[in-house]
C-alpha cells in the first residue's frame, strides 16, 4: 500500500517531467531517476520511511534491524522496478512470504517493520480507491468519447477533414525506393 502511494504522488511528478519535455523521447529517464533519488533518500535520510510508509507508520530496515545505507537503498530500488515488471508479482510476494518480504527485500536484504507512530490505513485505502476510481472513470469517458467520435465521423464523413494528398503523399514515399 504504501508504494502505491508513493507511487502516485511520483505519477505525478513523472506528468510534470512529461510536458516539461526533459528527455524528449527517452521521458522515461528522467522519471526513473527522479523516483529512484526519492525512494534512496527516504530510505537513507529519512529513517527507512518514506511518506507512504509514513502514512501506515511502516519503516524499511537491514535484516540485521540497521538503517539502509545508499548501496542497499539502490538495490532495493532496482529491486522495486524488478518487483514491478513482472506485472507486480514482487511486492505481491509478500502474501506468500514468511518473512514477508518482496523480491526487492530478498535482493537488498531488508525488511518493512512497524513503528510506534499511528497507522493511517483508512486514508491510504481511501487515497488508492479514489486514485483506482477515478482511473476507471477516465478510461470510461475516453472510450464513450470515441465511440461518439467515431459515430459522428461514419455519419458525417464530409464533415471529418481527411487530408488525401497528404496521404497520397505518405502513401508513395513509402511506396517509392530509395537509392
Amino acid at each position: 500500500m504504501a508504494y502505491y502511494i508513493d507511487s502516485l504522488l511520483l505519477t505525478f511528478v513523472g506528468f510534470g517531467i512529461g510536458a516539461s519535455g526533459v528527455g524528449g523521447d527517452y521521458v522515461w529517464a528522467p522519471s526513473l531517476l527522479v523516483s529512484g533519488a526519492y525512494f534512496v533518500f527516504f530510505w537513507v535520510k529519512q529513517d527507512g520511511q518514506t511518506l507512504g510508509n509514513k502514512l501506515l507508520a511502516i519503516k524499511v530496515v537491514r535484516e540485521d534491524g540497521k538503517p539502509l545505507d545508499v548501496a542497499t537503498a539502490v538495490i532495493r530500488y532496482i529491486g522495486y522496478i524488478i518487483s514491478g515488471f513482472v506485472l507486480n508479482l514482487g511486492f505481491l510476494w509478500v502474501i506468500w512470504d514468511k518473512k514477508k518480504q518482496g523480491w526487492h527485500d530478498k535482493m537488498a536484504k531488508t525488511v518493512v517493520v512497524k513503528t510506534d507512530g499511528k497507522s493511517h490505513t483508512g486514508i491510504a485505502i481511501a487515497i488508492v480507491a479514489v486514485t483506482f476510481l477515478l482511473f476507471i472513470l477516465l478510461v470510461i469517458g475516453l472510450v464513450a468519447g470515441a465511440m461518439v467520435f467515431f459515430k459522428y465521423a461514419k455519419e458525417n464523413p464530409d464533415k471529418v477533414q481527411y487530408n488525401k494528398e497528404l496521404q497520397y503523399q505518405q502513401d508513395t514515399t513509402i511506396s517509392q525506393p530509395t537509392y
